[in-house]
């Protein structure tokens, strides 16, 4: 019986010392927590795939979509009313129109409203439309 409970322990790896830090080692680290606890229920043991055969198949399409979740949009903390406000962006011209010297140290511009809709390439391209107004 004493033999199979030592009094003193020894070390199997090191036993010539007392200490693994006297040694110069580094402290030993337990792998064993890192990895997860097995669950009461088995994980996809009914999902698609886990055989070969299904997995050469390829999974149909409305399996799939089955398991998707829908995106839950955030709403912003106070909405704006869409009718308040015209999507459409104006444009803003300095009062030198761009053209003469600006002797201001701050940028001051006016508000030349829709111009028609004529933008540039680049500025069209930024701006919102509404589908139902698009020929």
């Amino acid at each position: 019986m004493s033999e199979n409970r030592p009094e003193n322990r020894v070390d199997p790896i090191n036993d010539q010392a007392s200490d693994w830090e006297e040694v110069g080692l580094p402290a030993q680290e337990d792998s064993t927590e890192d990895s997860p606890l097995p669950q009461e229920e088995p994980v996809a043991m009914d999902e698609f795939g886990t055989t070969g055969t299904e997995r050469e198949a390829g999974e149909p399409l409305d399996t799939a979509l089955s398991r998707e979740q829908p995106d839950v949009e955030e709403q912003s903390p106070d909405p704006v009313d869409a009718a308040e406000t015209d999507p459409r962006s104006e444009r803003l011209v300095s009062e030198d129109e761009g053209v003469r010297e600006d002797h201001e140290g701050t940028l001051i511009a006016e508000d030349t409203g829709f111009d028609r809709g004529v933008y540039s390439a680049e500025e069209q391209a930024v701006r919102e439309e509404d589908e139902s107004e698009l020929p």
